[in-house]
C-alpha cells in the first residue's frame, strides 16, 4: 500500500472519531507498535474509501486504527 494515492492525512479522522471520543483527537500523540515512531494523529496515512476507515503509520504502513461501518452493527478497533 505504500505510495497509493488513496490515503489522505490524519485529518481525515477528526470527524469520525469525535463522534466516539467527542474530542479532537487529531493532535494526541500516539506510538506505532511496530516501528515505535511517535507523532500527531494528524500525520497518519487514513484509507477512507470504503464502508470504513483504516489509520497507518507512515513510517512503516502498520495498522493503528480501524473503523468499520456496517448496517447491523457499526464497530471501531484500535491496534494495542
Amino acid at each position: 500500500m505504500t505510495g497509493s494515492n488513496l490515503s489522505t492525512d490524519g485529518t481525515a479522522l477528526a470527524d469520525p472519531l469525535h463522534d466516539v471520543f467527542r474530542v479532537d483527537v487529531t493532535t494526541a500523540i500516539g506510538r506505532c507498535t511496530e516501528c515505535v515512531r511517535t507523532g500527531p494523529m494528524a500525520e497518519v496515512r487514513v484509507f477512507d474509501h470504503a464502508p470504513g476507515v483504516v489509520a497507518r503509520c507512515p513510517m512503516c504502513d502498520q495498522i493503528l486504527y480501524g473503523w468499520c461501518v456496517a448496517p447491523a452493527a457499526p464497530g471501531w478497533t484500535c491496534a494495542a
